[in-house]
């Protein structure tokens, strides 16, 4: 199976996943340069019976030298709020049921970074039938300067000025320039933007939504107190499942979101009580 024309990675996904037959009973996705362990299907499938996705570890090792980089990943099960803002579903590690897709498929679309198919399958999963992580590698997951995604972080080498940098590179990327308004605008769409897509889309879905992200969603609505942002954050710098890094990506995003909430509540519409 095969296109002429590339989507680009997040479509291209959902493309596949359309064609998927109805018969299919669970998928495994898979980038073409990792390294499966023999016995990874043997490993996860099982798990299936009683979740609707299910995800392993991964050695990290780099190409063309083979040197590991990461003897083995971090993968753990989180509530579904925390997963909200920090994934722990890389698609390449995981098998799924195809019921999944009835509430995966058609993918949310927001023009950002953080628009991943592995984060949006991980978010349906933990709503409607949970996930599992097996603590054990199931394969190799290999990094080379043309990954669309990485896994070994570039974070670590975390300076203020290389953090300037990245920001500017989003409102390059995204809005077209990297003056304030742009690179604020960028950065309030890759972190608030896209959780909130996410759990519009997937109240629309779903009968009911996990409390935690009913919640998230209550603090996401734009015509909500401007407080909503800072407790949403405050949530997210609380929990032990979500990395400072995560939490300072909100950042730069703030002023927007905050603009943005003004806005929406300037221009909702008011009502008066009939006259009598």
């Amino acid at each position: 199976m095969g296109w002429d024309d590339n989507l680009g990675f997040y479509l291209n996904f959902e493309r596949l996943l359309w064609a998927v037959p109805e018969d299919a009973e669970w998928i495994a996705l898979s980038d073409q340069d990792d390294r499966w362990l023999p016995d990874k299907l043997e490993k996860l499938v099982p798990l299936l019976r009683t979740v609707s996705l299910a995800t392993g570890q991964a050695r990290v090792v780099s190409w063309p030298d083979g040197r590991v980089l990461l003897e083995s990943t971090d993968r753990k099960v989180v509530p579904p709020e925390d997963l909200l803002f920090q994934n722990q579903v890389t698609g390449a590690l995981s098998v799924f049921r195809r019921d999944l897709l009835d509430v995966a498929l058609p993918f949310p679309r927001l023009h950002t970074v953080t628009q991943l198919h592995d984060h949006w399958l991980g978010i349906c999963a933990g709503a409607v039938g949970g996930y599992a992580v097996r603590d054990e590698v199931v394969q190799d997951y290999v990094q080379h300067v043309g990954n669309i995604v990485g896994e070994v972080a570039t974070h670590r080498g975390w300076t203020p000025a290389g953090f300037l940098r990245r920001i500017r590179e989003l409102g390059d990327a995204y809005e077209g320039g990297h003056s304030i308004a742009q690179c604020a605008r960028a950065c309030q769409v890759q972190s608030y933007g896209w959780r909130r897509l996410i759990v519009e889309t997937l109240s629309e879905r779903v009968a009911e939504l996990p409390p935690g992200i009913a919640l998230a969603r209550a603090r996401l609505l734009l015509d909500g107190p401007a407080r909503n942002t800072w407790e949403m954050l405050w949530h997210a710098a609380r929990s032990s499942a979500t990395s400072w890094w995560v939490v300072a990506t909100f950042l730069p995003g703030i002023p927007y979101e905050l603009v943005r909430r003004r806005a929406t509540r300037r221009d909702a519409p008011t009502y008066s009580a009939a006259p009598h």
